[in-house]
C-alpha cells in the first residue's frame, strides 16, 4: 500500500509537471495568438480544481494497474504495464515507424 501511495503522489507530481512545462511555457505563445479560441484565465481557474482531481485519479489508476501489473500471474495488467512505458519512448514510434516501412517495402 506504502509503494502505490508513494507511486501515485509521484506521478501525480511527474503529470502536472509536464502539463506546466506543456501548457504554460511551450505551447503559451500559441494561447496567446489565438486568444477567442479558449476561455479566459479567470475562468480557467474557476474549473482548475476539476483537473487537480482528474489528474489525480488518473495517477492512481496508473499507479494501481501498473503495480497489479508487474505482480506475477496478472495477465492483462501485466501487458498493460510492460506496454504503457514501451509504447511511449518515442524509439518505439521510430522503430514502428521504420519496421513498418521496410515491411511494405518487401510487399510489393
Amino acid at each position: 500500500m506504502k509503494k502505490l501511495v508513494l507511486a501515485t503522489i509521484a506521478g501525480y507530481v511527474a503529470l502536472m509537471a509536464t502539463n506546466y512545462v506543456v501548457h504554460s511555457i511551450w505551447l503559451m505563445a500559441d494561447y496567446a495568438a489565438i486568444p477567442a479560441s479558449h476561455r479566459s484565465p479567470e475562468g480557467m481557474m474557476h474549473r482548475f480544481w476539476a483537473m487537480l482531481i482528474g489528474q489525480f485519479f488518473f495517477a492512481a489508476l496508473f499507479a494501481y494497474i501498473y503495480q497489479r501489473g508487474i505482480e506475477p500471474n496478472h495477465g492483462p495488467a501485466r501487458e498493460f504495464a510492460t506496454r504503457s512505458w514501451s509504447h511511449s519512448s518515442p524509439w518505439f514510434h521510430i522503430r514502428s515507424a521504420i519496421t513498418w516501412s521496410t515491411s511494405s517495402l518487401t510487399s510489393w
